[in-house]
């Protein structure tokens, strides 16, 4: 599911996907000459990270230095979607509004040596003290310019990044034209598929953070419509707890048969909280690039608009509407624990040797759903994003982009390995 850019995005799309925008200051080792120079620094000394913040905020100033005795400091340090990484206190926040500010503060960071650090664009991660950290210098992209318009988009984009278009155009980041990083030792490039920096670029294709600080985008455009062209049919239908196996059963079919580039789905196995009570409650929502759904069998989703459910919101929207179908985002206040599993097609199970028959695939899928069950007042969710990427999609990007995240999950799948066990993580 790709993203055009800029886009809000739907957060339970991105939440298995938001990769970590933390690292640690000492150099990268490898084989580029970018990476050859930076020596290994000395362990830091206890006091280090002041000896980082003190001189910044000499330099800088506030508002871009904040520290804990700032009024600020609190509302910034909990800026954080997951609850869990607001309870992280860093030694002092960055604001910059400039790449400049970036370079200044990681070259700091790199000549003491050692120092914690995180950078914070939306703020969405759900894994705890990856856009956070504690005793360390929380980079916080609040107020840099020309950032993402929501909470959401930055972890997206250098993680992969799965959309509604992801089965006709690949992954979120192939639309990444080229990127200006901030180094660890605080030198500002420009990477793109062609330079010096090419394989920096490369790595900043999932890589997220680890490899840089990135501060500027440029992406190619996916024209989607105005608001006024309804492009798009689908949304949510609900259903109560006792369409389980059959809704676990429509998408191992799903998985198995749809090679449709117009279609995308979200299956959640959950529960709800009404009056201190709660009830189990699984949920789908799907969009199909069209005026109008196939029709009879045809329909991708034929089996999951079969089961007796308790609401549906399936209609046209443009793609805008279809992208705040699941909100903005920006809804906090939550504890997230999130982990993630893979399952290939049943073809591919057997390929392998792991299953027998179709019937056993579809049983080691069910297996999640009832590990996750007893948990299911603690944890309420158990979220099926389907990433798939159709031959069309494959074909394409083999042309114009052979070298491309997706062309390498689409040459996986095709050579028998299991692109959804190793590369969608």
């Amino acid at each position: 599911m790709l993203w055009s850019l800029p886009v809000f995005f739907p957060p339970l799309l991105l939440a298995f996907f938001n990769l970590p925008f933390t690292a640690v200051g000492t150099p990268l080792q490898g084989e580029t000459s970018y990476r050859r120079v930076l020596p290994r620094q000395p362990p830091p000394p206890v006091n280090s990270t002041l000896q980082v913040c003190a001189p910044l905020l000499n330099k800088l100033g506030p508002p871009i230095v904040i520290t804990p005795f700032d009024f600020a400091f609190r509302e910034a340090a909990n800026n954080a979607w997951n609850l869990y990484n607001t309870l992280y206190t860093p030694t002092c926040i960055i604001h910059p509004k400039r790449a400049e500010d970036v370079q200044r503060v990681m070259e700091a960071i790199y000549q003491a040596g050692g120092v914690k650090y995180a950078v914070q664009a939306g703020g969405h991660s759900a894994m705890r003290e990856w856009d956070t950290t504690e005793d360390g210098v929380l980079i916080s992209f609040a107020d840099m310019t020309n950032s993402f318009p929501s909470d959401v988009g930055t972890g997206l984009l250098l993680g992969g990044g799965l959309s509604y278009l992801s089965a006709r155009h690949g992954f979120s980041v192939d639309a990444l034209v080229e990127a200006d990083v901030v180094l660890v030792d605080g030198r500002l490039v420009t990477a793109n598929a062609t330079n010096e920096y090419a394989d920096l670029f490369k790595a900043l294709k999932g890589g997220a953070s680890r490899f840089g600080i990135v501060t500027r985008y440029e992406v190619k455009a996916i024209h989607v419509g105005t608001n006024e062209e309804k492009m798009m049919v689908g949304g949510s239908v609900i259903y109560d707890n006792s369409t389980t196996e059959a809704l676990l059963r429509a998408t191992a079919n799903y998985v198995n048969n749809v090679d449709d580039s117009n279609t995308s789905l979200l299956v959640i196995i959950g529960a709800t909280m009404d009056n201190n009570t709660v009830s189990p409650v699984n949920v789908i929502t799907f969009f199909y690039n069209g005026t109008s759904l196939p029709e009879g069998f045809a329909n991708p989703y034929h089996e999951f608009l079969s089961l007796p459910y308790l609401a549906s919101a399936v209609g046209s929207y443009s793609y805008a509407e279809a992208n705040s179908v699941l909100g903005s985002g920006g809804d906090k206040g939550s504890g997230q624990a999130f982990g993630a599993s893979a399952f290939g097609s049943a073809e591919w199970d057997i390929s392998q040797g792991l299953v027998s028959d179709e019937e056993e695939s579809f049983e080691s899928q069910t297996n999640t759903h009832r590990y996750t069950h007893p948990y299911h007042t603690d944890l309420p969710s158990s979220t099926a994003t389907l990433p798939h990427i159709s031959d069309l999609a494959c074909a394409a990007h083999a042309i114009s982009s052979p070298t491309s995240p997706t062309s390498h999950w689409c040459s996986r799948r095709s050579s028998g390995s299991s692109p959804e066990a190793n590369d969608l993580r």
